[in-house]
């Protein structure tokens, strides 16, 4: 990993805060498929789990690669 990795992380961690998609209690939504329909309607969600999607599928290839 290298510095400017672990300055990124550093900084995501100093200023958790600033990661705050939108006001709002995400816990009275309902159930879960009201749950699910929330991550998937809303846009900054949606991003979120599109990038973690990416980032599991990158780390998979990287991991199955080296074995």
């Amino acid at each position: 990993m290298g510095i400017h990795h672990i300055a990124a992380v550093t900084a995501a961690l100093m200023f958790p805060a600033a990661a705050e998609a939108h006001q709002g209690e995400h816990t009275a939504l309902g159930g879960a498929a009201a749950m699910l329909w929330h991550l998937i309607a809303q846009p900054d969600h949606a991003l979120m789990l599109l990038g973690a999607g990416f980032a599991g599928i990158y780390l998979a290839r990287k991991i199955r690669a080296k074995a």
